[in-house]
């Protein structure tokens, strides 16, 4: 599974706007002629509906919670073989599982039983810096990705700012672990 190209959007609660950049990037990706296929953590049914219109082929969900570890890497493993590169977009909160009491079939259970690097998107306006160091304070192997439009930012490890531009407060983190090594042929 190592071989196949992919990443995942997540981010720390619903309606950070999830949907509307895996779709955006879906299309961009599909733009470039990068073949992609896309994912949705869980059993929803309507974002991957949103993904399948951008597409226009059929957008499958991965569930630990419903399929368990090995099942959800098989399934995996086998429906992106023939993409160019794989997209999945989490669900809720990337620690939010089973409950909410639990990271169990959570986005981040997911990334973890695929090895796959997390993009996560963050809505910085009025968010205290304390948060999200305790988001990315969770992972050790994380990069918080330069945003050129934005302001700076740098390697949470060194610290890290969000600036804003015309009330837009965007950060995204990326999990760097694996990323290149996972998206390298697009």
């Amino acid at each position: 599974m190592l071989h196949l190209p992919r990443f995942m959007l997540a981010a720390p609660s619903s309606g950070s706007g999830k949907t509307m950049l895996t779709c955006g990037i879906l299309q961009a990706l599909k733009n470039r002629g990068c073949a992609p296929a896309s994912y949705k953590c869980g059993p929803d049914y309507i974002d991957p509906m949103f993904h399948s219109r951008v597409l226009g082929t059929p957008s499958r969900n991965l569930d630990t919670f419903f399929t368990g570890e090995e099942t959800t890497r098989y399934l995996f493993a086998r429906s992106a073989k023939h993409a160019g590169i794989s997209v999945m977009e989490g669900v809720m909160g990337l620690y939010d599982g089973v409950g909410g009491i639990t990271d169990q079939a959570s986005a981040y259970d997911l990334a973890r039983v695929t090895d796959t690097p997390v993009i996560l998107i963050v809505n910085a306006k009025g968010m205290s810096a304390g948060k999200i160091t305790g988001i990315i304070s969770e992972n050790t192997d994380i990069f918080v990705l330069p945003d050129q439009n934005r302001g700076d930012t740098t390697n949470p490890k060194e610290g890290f700012s969000c600036r804003s531009s015309k009330e837009t407060y965007t950060c995204i983190i990326i999990f760097i672990s694996t990323f290149q090594r996972h998206c390298a042929r697009c």
